[in-house]
């Protein structure tokens, strides 16, 4: 009976969407605040698909002076990254803004 009931609250948890642990989040943003064309990390928003299949959408601040392809390179590094540390993480969703637009976004 024990067994049953930890089976269901485990499922149910996961049908509601349940997001990735503290340290897996913790673990997302220090590599993303590794890079070095990233200003800032904004929000890690995670979602469970399954026991092995995790949505992330985390939002970048880019430094203004990098270009549109180094952006791009930067993407793709972390995207790289972040799916070789988390291989949980099969949807990898990276939002780009740059510093100067979110600093102004602020202001107003």
């Amino acid at each position: 009976m024990a067994v049953g009931v930890l089976l269901a609250r485990e499922t149910l948890s996961l049908l509601i969407g349940e997001s990735a642990p503290p340290e897996t989040i913790a673990d997302i943003r220090r590599i993303a605040a590794a890079e070095p064309a990233v200003a800032g990390v904004g929000r890690a928003l995670t979602v469970h698909f399954g026991p092995d299949e995790v949505v992330l959408n985390l939002e970048l601040l880019f430094h203004p002076a990098r270009s549109m392809s180094e952006v791009a390179e930067a993407v793709d590094r972390l995207e790289r990254r972040i799916q070789a540390a988390h291989p949980e993480m099969r949807y990898v969703f990276l939002g780009a803004e740059a510093l100067s637009r979110s600093s102004r976004a602020a202001g107003a």
